[in-house]
């Protein structure tokens, strides 16, 4: 059973429009708290009083302390304003001191006196504001103990023969060597295999500074998102300006100074032509040209020499890029399918049970009874459906039957419990619910199969990229129509067998699961009227339920243990 799963959720940062400078902000006369640090050259200072365009000329000053922050309009013949949603929520607005004139010229030991020499870098405020939205945007993802899904070198994007190194640190995805510089670093993975979750893994960490603490900026785009702006022209200062419309400014930001990291997914998606051959060289980050030129100049290296790219892409998008421009190849990979299956089977039963949703109540009841024989036991009622698997500190209940007259709401009860199960509300325990009809079983009596061939059979509506470990899982098998079993069901004279792998008969298949040979950690609850309880010895019964009409006074009960 070949499987080619995958996981993927597309990434889309720029959902969010709010302006990203403001105008006309007064100055304070009380000293000011906040530190006003820069990285700027002294011998190129930004004088914010003589410089039209980047801040206002003529700014007034308050006599009362002012918590209005220093922001700026863009240059008029730079006209970028995205200032039509909220303003933006990082900075804290930050009085300054009335000492501080355009003329006067404070010692660097002072920090916070804001002058023509000190300036806070607008960098740190960038950062800054990225580590914060990435931390309360991926809360999903740190809340992850571990991820299921591993990342390896390889060697390129066509050998699918190669086993690859792990990558065991984010680091390591734009280490350099003395050999070879990095620049760009293709990630490629099958559709849905988390790559998309790496990526904002590697965020995570650079945000906790716990790898990369080097790099100032990640800038994450999805393809999609430059696609739809294929039809403009602007310059890359303007797609950062736009990416970071929701801050306000003290400063202009210089890119080109700073260590930038672009992480471009979804490549399969891009409908530019990334003309690399065609599309005229680009180096200056003010000028602009279509998005085409923009993206083509950026990894080949011409705009933002400095940038680091990791480009994320489905197999079908990796020749998008001249493997000449790629220095490193990555591969995503399952550590294991379970996840992948969990989710997949929670959705197909919500989606299969629609009607038994839509129900406001069930017709019958389950009640524990003592044995299948006792038709006098009144029983107790089951109330949750964790009652059905549940273990006693004496005891493993491994095999749940469950009997009732036809027509009572048997299968109805065991979708019931599978959509909860679905839903998140019960036996979260469980890994996997697979449910069976005899009459299927019986239809496949002719042939040799393992039960990993069964049970591969039965998940091959998804593509999975790692074999799945079904030995390792807490599966549960839902057998129905136990009355309808033409299987010899032969417990006693059937040979053992214990191995997942190992092909053999239907009918040994399900006496060797049954007796907890075959997958030891399974349940089952098997489903029965009551002319088929006699089929499997009560031995091999560890709980009984009877499902009873509401109406004529029978009830639904889940378990008791014998």
């Amino acid at each position: 059973m070949k499987s080619d799963w995958s996981k993927d959720n597309p990434l889309n940062f720029s959902h969010e429009k709010p302006g990203l400078f403001e105008k006309d902000r007064p100055v304070s006369p009380a000293p000011s708290d906040v530190s006003m640090k820069s990285d700027w050259s002294k011998d190129n200072p930004l004088n914010f009083s003589k410089e039209p365009g980047l801040l206002e000329k003529d700014r007034p000053v308050s006599p009362a302390p002012s918590d209005v922050s220093m922001q700026s309009d863009w240059s008029k013949d730079n006209p970028l304003n995205f200032s039509k949603g909220d303003p933006g929520r990082l900075q804290k607005q930050r009085p300054e001191s009335s000492s501080s004139t355009k003329k006067s010229v404070q010692s660097e030991d002072d920090p916070l006196q804001f002058t023509t020499h000190s300036e806070k870098d607008a960098k740190h405020q960038l950062k800054a504001h990225l580590q914060k939205k990435f931390l309360k945007d991926y809360k999903d993802e740190q809340s992850q103990r571990e991820s299921h899904t591993e990342l390896y070198k390889i060697k390129s994007v066509t050998n699918k023969d190669d086993k690859g190194t792990l990558v065991k640190s984010y680091n390591e995805i734009f280490k350099s060597s003395w050999m070879n510089t990095v620049k760009s670093v293709l990630m490629k993975g099958v559709a849905g295999v988390g790559k998309t979750c790496q990526t904002r893994m590697l965020m995570i960490d650079w945000a906790k500074e716990k790898s990369n603490k080097d790099i100032d900026l990640i800038v994450p785009f999805h393809l999609s998102e430059l696609n739809s702006r294929r039809g403009e022209t602007l310059s890359m200062e303007d797609l950062l300006n736009h990416f970071f419309n929701d801050i306000k400014l003290q400063s202009v930001p210089t890119y080109d100074k700073y260590k930038v990291v672009f992480v471009l997914d979804g490549l399969e998606e891009c409908q530019l032509h990334l003309d690399f051959e065609n599309n005229k060289e680009l180096t200056d980050i003010k000028e602009r040209a279509s998005m085409d030129v923009l993206l083509t100049n950026l990894i080949k290296g011409n705009l933002l020499p400095s940038a680091r790219l990791w480009i994320i892409s489905q197999p079908s998008g990796v020749d998008k890029i001249p493997p000449e421009y790629i220095q490193r190849v990555t591969e995503c990979r399952e550590k294991d399918a379970k996840p992948k299956l969990r989710a997949h089977l929670q959705k197909r039963i919500l989606e299969d049970y629609k009607d038994e949703q839509s129900q406001r109540e069930s017709h019958s009841e389950l009640y524990k009874i003592k044995g299948v024989k006792n038709k006098d036991d009144k029983g107790t009622v089951v109330k949750s459906y964790n009652e059905i698997f549940e273990s006693s500190w004496k005891q493993k209940k491994t095999t749940v039957l469950m009997k009732g007259v036809a027509g009572v709401g048997k299968t109805s009860q065991t979708r019931m419990l599978m959509i909860d199960w679905g839903k998140g509300k019960s036996n979260k325990d469980i890994d996997l619910i697979v449910p069976f009809h005899f009459s299927e079983l019986n239809s496949r009596r002719g042939e040799t199969l393992s039960m990993k061939d069964l049970l591969n059979h039965f998940f091959n509506d998804i593509k999975l990229q790692r074999v799945p470990t079904y030995d390792k899982y807490k599966v549960v098998f839902v057998l129905d129509g136990l009355e309808e079993c033409q299987l010899d069901l032969d417990f006693e004279n059937n040979k053992e067998l214990t191995d997942i792998k190992e092909r053999a008969s239907m009918d040994v298949l399900l006496t060797n699961l049954i007796k907890g040979n075959l997958l030891p950690s399974a349940r089952l609850w098997i489903i029965s009227r009551p002319s088929g309880v006699v089929k499997i010895p009560p031995e091999y019964i560890q709980t009984v339920t009877e499902c009873r009409g509401k109406k004529q006074g029978h009830f639904h009960s889940f378990y008791y243990t014998m």
